[in-house]
């Protein structure tokens, strides 16, 4: 009641000259000290609480007391924002709203995850119905807007994470085998579809690569969760994503003078496709796999005489010396496909491609600029002046991280 009355005389602004210039203060502190002191003193009871093994603090009345009075301080302050028509203060009044969403659920019970998915769902509804006000700047207001309208999807993924956390260091188990780690892996995808749905509204084309990133995230954790015995299940989807993003991307930004980050991705997707299969090719019986790495190293050859990308080129020259090089070290009558049937299907299939290019050289030459003509235009920051951002375009790496933990993990 006292916050009421008082609203007429609380003023935030600086008073330059004024008959009674103590006023504006006295309202202040009148207005807040008996909210705040209230949640002092609950707390203050509460500690002894906690402090005690044998009492569940959850439970107790002093804990509810401590969540409704956080909840009411809350209200207060987004009273006073809609007063001062300002979206500042409601940046405060959200993040107590949203600690006494956490701080409720011990109340009744609820499992973490549940409190995740909640965080999920409030934060798609407040990012809908905030769309009208969101606007990219870097004034108070629009950047109190973003955290409101950003801050609900981001916490349900952390949620769902510090749960799973506590959940495998109680059980000792499998974090795939959790629920908690299937919500983790939906609940990155309404951040992913906010993202798109923010650069689709403001022109901004890079924004599909985190977008991307977080689904191929998502991807690899739902994949995790059948628990596969080959690391080829997670690595070709993760190899197909990195090259496609590395050749549909342009950027300013270059690690050296050779080479720029775009062709790094490149190099990366590459790696991830081969290295797992030449480790395997090591193995007994490992012939099987020499020929798809051959394969592999001879169609990403012609990816990268077609689109004239040089690393890939390099990186698909290493393919195929590798394969040949494997015949050094593994003794050849112990593998089912003989080594001469290796190098016979690529040496036939090279020749073709050579014989193919210098018969057809003018329709060659017309359809491949035509090709890179297009494929250049196309590419995702060919339209702005210094292409794709550099942090932009190293978050088509998560999902390569995701699969280093995965792994590691087990």
């Amino acid at each position: 009641m006292l916050f009421g009355l008082l609203a007429p005389m609380r003023r935030y602004d600086r008073v330059v000259s004024a008959p009674e210039p103590e006023t504006p203060t006295a309202a202040q502190v009148l207005s807040w000290a008996p909210a705040l002191t209230a949640i002092g003193v609950a707390y203050a009871a509460l500690i002894p609480l906690i402090r005690d093994p044998a009492v569940e603090s959850v439970a107790t009345a002093e804990y509810r007391a401590l969540v409704l009075l956080l909840l009411g301080l809350g209200a207060l302050i987004a009273i006073e924002a809609r007063r001062l028509g300002r979206w500042e203060p409601a940046v405060a009044a959200w993040a107590l709203v949203l600690v006494v969403v956490a701080g409720s659920w011990p109340i009744f019970d609820w499992t973490p995850w549940t409190l995740a998915v909640t965080y999920s769902a409030i934060g798609v509804a407040v990012f809908g119905v905030l769309t009208r006000w969101r606007r990219p700047g870097l004034d108070g207001a629009d950047i109190a807007i973003q955290i409101i309208a950003w801050s609900g999807l981001a916490l349900g993924p952390v949620a769902a994470l510090m749960a799973l956390g506590e959940r495998v260091d109680t059980l000792r188990v499998d974090a795939p085998t959790l629920v908690e780690f299937r919500a983790l892996t939906l609940l990155l995808l309404p951040v992913a579809g906010a993202v798109v749905f923010e650069g689709r509204r403001f022109g901004v084309r890079w924004a599909l690569l985190p977008a991307s990133a977080l689904v191929m995230v998502s991807l690899e954790l739902a994949i995790a969760t059948q628990e596969p015995g080959n690391v080829q299940f997670y690595t070709l989807p993760a190899a197909v994503y990195v090259a496609l993003v590395g050749l549909m991307t342009r950027s300013s930004e270059r690690l050296s003078d050779d080479i720029g980050w775009h062709e790094v991705l490149q190099v990366v997707a590459a790696g991830l496709l081969v290295l797992p299969q030449a480790e395997q090719g090591f193995e007994p019986g490992g012939a099987r796999w020499g020929l798809v790495l051959l394969i592999e190293g001879i169609a990403l050859l012609g990816v990268a005489i077609v689109l004239n990308t040089r690393w890939l080129a390099v990186s698909a020259v290493a393919t195929i010396s590798g394969v040949a090089l494997r015949f050094l070290w593994v003794n050849r009558n112990t593998d089912l496909v003989p080594y001469w049937v290796m190098l016979a299907v690529a040496g036939f299939v090279l020749l073709a491609i050579g014989m193919t290019v210098l018969l057809q050289r003018e329709w060659w030459d017309r359809s491949r600029l035509r090709l890179v003509r297009r494929w250049r235009q196309g590419a995702v920051g060919a339209d702005t002046e210094d292409g794709v951002p550099l942090l932009a375009l190293l978050t088509p790496l998560a999902p390569v991280l995701t699969i280093v933990a995965i792994t590691t993990g087990d």
